[in-house]
């Protein structure tokens, strides 16, 4: 490798990106890359305001891809410095190993920094028999995975839907008040919650303590419905995210790998999530009433939440200026 090479000559290369009706489809091959990949791995599970890195390989290229989340890159010739944020899964740095100076800080999911709407009730869009108080009121959150790859994507689909009106309900029958919300609508039937909800509503029928909030809110405004909620469960995870963040205890169906586990874990909730891969209604149930039997000791931990995500933030903006005023 060329010893007079700076941290000019790495480069942010995007991958391209082909959209469909289910997703978004990003192709890595040696073709976008100046050099040959030999070697592929990725690191997960990482909480927020961790780093890794802090070393650089002599004789080596390398390609980093923020696939989800976001950080931040510090690279040194022993002349000048650079940074360089990533946080798209189809925007990459191809960087020369030997410039790698300083660990590489992860941001959270900047879903837990969001500040709630003020001016929205979550009782203007129930129906009159659920507007009490006294009645504990669990919110659902489904969408439309259609677990890609997989030989059994029907079977296991349909269990999905299965265990979550299981759940509902078990929920019902205990007079509590199950919600349906869009947390996501569009742009295709893959992103669209609303398709998954109605598979969900036809299977269980006329219930009065089921109500499918069927309105296109902001994040802010769910933020807001979500803080007055006792319990979430969320295969979308910034339901969950904003969720905890107001205070409410949350259950996770993961899917598409082990995002959910691995947030829910940095708040030592990993115990509540469910991979969706391996969804029962029995094993879904029995983590709920675990969440419900232990509510009191996880609403105490969340109240800890807003000063560690205050912390976090004012790093992570701090990272940001400094970036900005040095590029």
């Amino acid at each position: 490798m060329d010893r007079n090479l700076s941290v000019f000559d790495c480069s942010v290369i995007d991958l391209g990106k082909i959209s469909f009706e289910q997703g978004n489809l990003t192709v890595v091959e040696n073709a976008n890359f100046p050099f040959k990949v030999q070697r592929v791995f990725y690191l997960y599970d990482i909480a927020g305001g961790e780093s890794r890195g802090a070393h650089a390989h002599r004789e080596c290229h390398q390609f980093l891809i923020a696939a989800s989340g976001s950080f931040e890159i510090y690279l040194d010739d022993g002349k000048y410095k650079r940074q360089v944020f990533l946080n798209r899964p189809n925007i990459g740095l191809h960087i020369l190993g030997a410039l790698l100076k300083k660990k590489i800080p992860v941001a959270k999911d900047l879903g837990f920094f969001l500040g709630k709407g003020e001016s929205i009730k979550l009782n203007d869009f129930l129906p009159a028999n659920l507007q009490r108080n006294d009645l504990v009121k669990v919110g659902i959150t489904v969408r439309p995975w259609r677990f890609p790859g997989s030989l059994q994507a029907d079977r296991l689909f349909e269990n999905y839907l299965n265990s979550v009106r299981s759940l509902v309900d078990n929920c019902a029958k205990k007079g509590h008040a199950v919600l349906f919300f869009n947390q996501s609508i569009g742009p295709n039937s893959h992103e669209d919650d609303r398709l998954a909800i109605a598979e969900v509503m036809k299977r269980l029928g006329e219930n009065e303590n089921v109500c499918w909030i069927n309105q296109d809110f902001t994040c802010e405004e769910l933020q807001s419905l979500y803080s007055e909620l006792d319990f979430m469960v969320g295969t979308r995870f910034h339901s969950v995210i904003f969720s905890l963040t107001s205070g409410v205890p949350s259950l996770a169906i993961g899917y598409g790998g082990n995002k959910a586990g691995g947030i829910m874990g940095d708040f030592e909730m990993d115990e509540y999530t469910v991979p969706i891969d391996h969804l029962t209604p029995e094993l879904l149930s029995q983590t709920f009433e675990k969440l419900s039997q232990n509510r009191e000791r996880i609403r105490k931990k969340l109240r800890e939440l807003p000063l560690q995500l205050q912390v976090s933030r004012e790093k992570l903006i701090g990272e940001i200026r400094h970036q900005i005023q040095n590029n």
